[in-house]
């Protein structure tokens, strides 16, 4: 049985992501669709997995300088869970994303319940050494112990 390189599936996928209309397109610049399935098609090469997910719930990050850490994750309980590309994850998770960095509140600390994101998402056990260690806000939610836990980042 003839193997193919495992370089050449990403690539494949890319391709074919790029080829869809709308991608690459050059007047007028890009829509957030065409954008969004370029990135999605980058983030797939990497053998990352796209979701696209409603916030149900987000915990309340503390104001930047009133902690005593410059660094802090959020936690997302997300629902409507929709695989872009990658494996596709229970109907609902809980990611962890960045929400304050060098005192600075990011992004994340803006969303609102309701709202619908787009993540790269990586199982929690896989980058827990990494990102395990930072100060989190965590969700008041009994029910989001019970989720997958990922940890995300924002499109």
């Amino acid at each position: 049985m003839r193997r193919t390189h495992p370089i050449f599936v990403p690539i494949l996928a890319l391709a074919m992501l790029l080829s869809m209309p709308g991608c690459g397109q050059q007047s007028g610049g890009p829509s957030p669709t065409a954008a969004t399935q370029r990135a999605a098609a980058t983030r797939a090469a990497k053998g990352e997995t796209i979701v696209q997910a409603t916030i149900k719930e987000i915990a309340k990050l503390p104001k930047p300088g009133t902690v005593p850490y410059k660094d802090a994750t959020i936690a997302i309980h997300l629902t409507n869970v929709k695989a872009l590309s990658g494996k596709q994850p229970a109907r609902d998770i809980l990611a962890y994303v960045w929400g304050m960095r060098d005192n600075r509140m990011l992004r994340a600390a803006s969303l609102r319940p309701g709202e619908t994101v787009t993540l790269a998402i990586t199982p929690w056990d896989k980058v827990e050494e990494q990102y395990g260690g930072y100060n989190r806000a965590e969700l008041d939610s009994p029910d989001a112990l019970t989720l997958d836990a990922y940890w995300g980042e924002l499109e």
